[in-house]
C-alpha cells in the first residue's frame, strides 16, 4: 500500500513508481512491520519531494540466508536532484538541516533522515546512501527478519483484534506538520481501533477542536504557523475562560471557548527531542504527557490507556 499513500503527489509529478520484491524472500517473514514500514515511507517520501522527474524505484531484496534468519535490503533509489558530496557526510545528522526555532517556516529532510537511521540500527541494521549531484540518489538499509510460518499470519490477526477491544476507542486530534509522519501515526492510531482528526499545525488544530469532539489531542511541538506550545496554551486558556484581548484568532477562540469551557481535554506533547528541559516545557504549559518521536505502538497504547 506504499504507493497508495503516494498515489497523489506520484501522478501530480508524473513519476514512474516501481516496487520490485526479490523471489527468494520467504512467503512469510516476522519482523518489526511499523518501523520497516515507516523507514520505506519516509525515504520514499524524500523521493518524491526531490525528484521533479523521471522514475522511483522500491525495491527487496534478500543479501543475508541462515537457518532461521534472512537479512534483507530495501532500497530506494531514484532519479532526482541528488545530494552534493559535502553533505552526504552529515545527511543523518538530526540538527545538519533542522531549524532551532520552535516555529519552522520550512522544513527539512535531516530529521527525517535521522530516525530512518535510528530506525533501522533497532532492528540491527543501518542506512546507506550513494548519491551524485543531478544524478538522483539511492538510500538503502538493511533487516534482519526471522522465517515464519503461514499459521503465525492468523494467530497474529486474532492478537490484533483482541488488541483493538482491549480499550475502547477514542478519537484523537493528531497534530503534526510532516507529513509522512503524519500518515504513519494516523494509520498506527487507526489499526488500533481509534479514530484520527489530522491537522498540520497548532491554528488548524484549534479549527477542528473548535466543530468536533476530541477525547485526546496528540500535539507535535516545533511546527510552522503555530507551535504546539502556543496551541496548549490557548486551549487551556478556552477550557479556563480566560481568553487574551488583544489576538488576531478572537473570533476562533471564542468559539472554541464555547465548546469546551469546563472540560480539559488530555494533550500528549511529540517531540524528537528527548532533553529533560523540552518535558518540563511541554508540562509547564499545560501538557498531560510527553512522548519522544518516533514512539511505538505500545508506548502509545500505554499513555492512551490512563485516558480510556
Amino acid at each position: 500500500d506504499i504507493g497508495l499513500i503516494f498515489s497523489h503527489a506520484i501522478e501530480e509529478k508524473k513519476l514512474d513508481f516501481q516496487i520490485e520484491v526479490d523471489p527468494d524472500i520467504p512467503e512469510v517473514v516476522v519482523g518489526d512491520p511499523l518501523r520497516i514500514r515507516q523507514v520505506i515511507i519516509n525515504l520514499v517520501g524524500n523521493s518524491i519531494k526531490f525528484t521533479h522527474e523521471g522514475s522511483i524505484l522500491l525495491q527487496a531484496q534478500m543479501v543475508g540466508d541462515n537457518r532461521d534468519t534472512v537479512t534483507v535490503s530495501i532500497r530506494v533509489k531514484d532519479t532526482g536532484i541528488g545530494i552534493p558530496a559535502d553533505k552526504l557526510e552529515t545527511i543523518f545528522d538530526s540538527f545538519s538541516q533542522a531549524d532551532t526555532s520552535t516555529t519552522r517556516q520550512y522544513g527539512g529532510t535531516g530529521l527525517g533522515l535521522a530516525i530512518c537511521k535510528r530506525l533501522a540500527e533497532m532492528m540491527g541494521g543501518d542506512v546507506q546512501v550513494h548519491s551524485k549531484e543531478g544524478h538522483g540518489s539511492s538510500f538503502s538499509f538493511t533487516v534482519q527478519l526471522t522465517r515464519g510460518k503461514a499459521a503465525q499470519l492468523v494467530g497474529e490477526k486474532e492478537r490484533h483484534n483482541l488488541d483493538q477491544n482491549a480499550h475502547r476507542p477514542l478519537t484523537i486530534l493528531l497534530v503534526e506538520d510532516n507529513e509522512l509522519n503524519r500518515e504513519v501515526a494516523g494509520m498506527t492510531l487507526e489499526n488500533s481501533g481509534h479514530h484520527v482528526l489530522a491537522a498540520e499545525n497548532g491554528l488548524e488544530a484549534l479549527k477542528i477542536l473548535a466543530d468536533n469532539h476530541v477525547d485526546v489531542i496528540l500535539l507535535d511541538i516545533q511546527m510552522p504557523t503555530m507551535d504546539g506550545l502556543t496551541a496548549t496554551q490557548y486551549i487551556r486558556g478556552c477550557e479556563q475562560g480566560v481568553l487574551p484581548e488583544n489576538t488576531e484568532y478572537k473570533d476562533l477562540l471564542q468559539r472554541l471557548h464555547r465548546k469546551i469551557h469546563k472540560t480539559r481535554i488530555p494533550i500528549i506533547a511529540l517531540t524528537a527531542h528527548a532533553m529533560d528541559e523540552d518535558r518540563k516545557r511541554c508540562l509547564a504549559a499545560g501538557m498531560d504527557d510527553y512522548l519522544t518521536k518516533p514512539f511505538q505502538p505500545d508506548q502509545i497504547e500505554s499513555v492512551l490507556a490512563r485516558y480510556q
